[in-house]
C-alpha cells in the first residue's frame, strides 16, 4: 500500500514498525475496531509502555516527538489539509490532519513510499 494512503490504525501500525517497536494488533472493545498495542519495554522518549494503545496518528504526545527527532516540518497545505517534509529539502507528504502528515512523512522516510500491511489491517 502507498504510504500516502495510510490512515488510522494502518498508519499507527506503520509508525510502530518504523520505530522498531514490538507490537500486537488487537481488537479493542474500548476503541472501536483494531488497535496497535506496544508490547516492549517503556520508551521514555515517546512515552509508550507495555500494553498501551499506540495511536500517533491521533495523539500529539506520540507524534510530536517525531517533529524534533526527525527534523520534520509541518505546514498548512495550499489547498486543504497539511504538508510535512523532512527539513530542509525532503519531499512533501500530505495529510488531512497535521498528525497524519507527520506520521506519513516519518514512515515514508524510514520505510519507503510503499509498504506491505498485515492482513488484519
Amino acid at each position: 500500500m502507498k504510504v500516502s494512503e495510510l490512515k488510522d490504525q494502518a498508519l499507527d501500525w506503520a509508525v510502530a514498525k518504523a520505530l522498531g517497536y514490538d507490537y500486537e494488533i488487537v481488537d479493542n472493545a474500548v476503541i472501536t475496531g483494531l488497535s496497535v498495542m506496544i508490547t516492549d519495554e517503556t520508551d521514555p522518549y515517546f512515552g509508550c509502555s507495555t500494553d498501551e494503545v499506540f495511536n500517533p496518528s491521533t495523539n500529539w504526545n506520540l507524534a510530536g516527538p517525531l517533529i524534533e527527532s526527525e527534523m520534520i516540518a509541518v505546514t498548512p497545505a495550499d489547498y486543504e489539509g497539511f504538508e510535512a517534509f523532512v527539513w530542509p529539502k525532503g519531499e512533501a507528504v500530505w495529510g488531512d490532519t497535521a498528525l497524519e502528515a507527520i506520521c506519513r512523512c516519518f514512515v515514508a522516510k524510514t520505510l519507503g513510499d510503499e509498504i506491505d500491511l498485515p492482513e488484519e489491517l
